[in-house]
């Protein structure tokens, strides 16, 4: 699977989600719709980069990468409010975190 489908983000009651060697390559705009989403966990994937409507997941409490392609976080990535857990584990291309972060 390389792509969620465009209307993900009408799951909106979504409380956790964990994609583990599917071989995501992008998440589309409207992932940033699950406002209820409070776990998110990304492993095994080779999606390069988040959509600026990352920023817009405010319940996101606990986040983490492991073992992916992530290159970059958009530069509104510090906006996640409720974030307290962070997690990168064998993330050898991150080129670093947003200035504001």
């Amino acid at each position: 699977m390389r792509k969620l489908p465009a209307n993900f983000g009408s799951l909106t009651s979504l409380q956790e989600l964990t994609l583990s060697n599917v071989g995501l390559e992008e998440l589309p705009a409207s992932f940033g719709q699950l406002e209820m989403l409070c776990k998110l966990h990304f492993s095994v994937y080779p999606m390069e980069e988040l959509p600026l409507t990352f920023k817009d997941l405010t319940s996101l409490t606990d986040l983490s990468f492991w073992q992916g392609g992530l290159k970059t976080l958009p530069s509104n990535f510090g906006d996640l409010p409720s974030l307290t857990v962070l997690r990168f584990q064998y993330i050898r291309e991150l080129e670093g975190l947003p200035s504001d972060f």
